[in-house]
């Protein structure tokens, strides 16, 4: 399968489409463990009704300050002007990543609606863009530090990140709520996403990279004609069997394992819903129901009918007790799983839990340009 990037002569690569319209009210980021929030002060405004969260904030002045000493040494001009750019970047991205746009997408349970994001947006070489479905019933926010670290590391790359219906800035149909609750897998959610993907990039190749959930609904996804080149499964879900007691354990870990982030928890963030009562609820069952999917072992079985062009990987923290997937996927099981998927590779990231992306996101990127090759 020929891409753009082989033969740009012959082939044009396409240009992502835009929304129904920009939203001029995204959603407003809190910051675990930050009390600032309470007075107010967590965000900053940008211009018109835009905001910057106050991650956002810290690592921007923690740059100038480096731009700022290095202005006062004898480092050398060329260490400067990399201060100086590596400032200007991150205000470059952190623009873009406030800048979500309304999505509206029919699907065969009505009209969902959700908000995603262009990173790089300005970019106009022809390397295929990178697509990202991210965690349950998450937004764009869920994914702030990781994915802008990602926009920072891969500059020649256009970033697409599309949030869910269920998410808090999103609006989800109770059609769309009993079809998950009926459905065996991720169907539904899969079918969501390629609908959204195809409506926002509608021709040519692109990479996949999935977190959590996202996995799972990749799992479907994949086993069906897509356009994926390569794919990135990080700490997926449905890698494992898990009872429900065990699954609610997970999740008790998992939240007391960041107390040995402490430093990081400002780069981790969540919203508050502002979306009615009644969407409120729906979207906490629906949360609630892919929960159940996510402790099923879905992956293994399907690994083998996944269709892509290039490779997948899956990476996975050593101490993601949510998922559990680095006891399934990890090197000293490569060999059987490969005996499925030839075209797999795994990684598994030493002491970081379900949350790593977002706590160390420059680790996890570091090890997804390794394994793929991305520069």
């Amino acid at each position: 399968m020929e891409t753009c990037q082989e033969n740009p002569q012959e082939i044009q690569c396409p240009v992502m489409k835009g929304g129904e319209k920009y939203s001029a009210e995204p959603v407003i980021e809190k910051s675990i463990g930050n009390f600032w929030y309470w007075f107010g002060q967590a965000t900053e405004k940008i211009g018109q009704k835009k905001r910057v969260s106050f991650p956002m904030r810290r690592e921007r002045a923690d740059l100038y300050r480096k731009a700022k000493e290095a202005r006062k040494t004898d480092i050398g001009s060329g260490e400067r002007n990399k201060s100086k750019s590596d400032y200007e970047t991150q205000t470059r991205i952190e623009r873009e990543f406030i800048e979500q746009q309304d999505l509206e997408v029919e699907t065969p349970w009505g009209r969902q609606k959700a908000k995603y994001v262009i990173l790089n947006k300005e970019e106009t070489s022809k390397n295929l863009p990178i697509i990202i479905i991210p965690g349950a019933s998450n937004g764009i926010e869920s994914m702030d530090s990781f994915v802008r670290e990602l926009a920072k590391e891969m500059p020649d790359r256009k970033i697409l990140l599309i949030g869910y219906p269920d998410a808090p800035s999103g609006l989800e149909t109770p059609e769309f709520f009993e079809a998950v609750k009926k459905a065996d897998g991720f169907e539904p959610h899969s079918v969501y996403f390629e609908v959204a993907i195809n409506k926002l990039y509608p021709d040519g190749n692109f990479d996949l990279l999935t977190y959590s959930a996202g996995g799972g609904i990749a799992e479907d996804y994949l086993t069906r004609t897509n356009r994926v080149l390569n794919a990135v499964l990080v700490s997926p879900g449905g890698s494992k069997e898990m009872s429900e007691k065990e699954f609610i354990n997970g999740a008790v870990y998992e939240n007391l394992s960041l107390l040995k982030f402490l430093k990081d928890l400002p780069r981790y963030v969540f919203v508050d819903d502002k979306t009615r009562d009644e969407q409120k609820k729906l979207k906490f069952s629906t949360w609630i129901e892919l929960g159940k999917k996510a402790r099923r072992d879905n992956l293994r079985g399907t690994l083998g009918k996944m269709k892509v062009g290039g490779k997948i990987a899956v990476i996975s923290g050593e101490q993601d007790m949510l998922t559990r997937s680095a006891e399934v996927f990890n090197p000293n099981n490569i060999e059987k799983l490969r005996e499925s998927q030839e075209n797999l590779d795994v990684s598994v990231i030493v002491n970081s839990p379900h949350a790593g992306p977002f706590l160390e996101p420059w680790k996890y990127v570091a090890e997804i340009k390794r394994l793929m090759g991305w520069q």
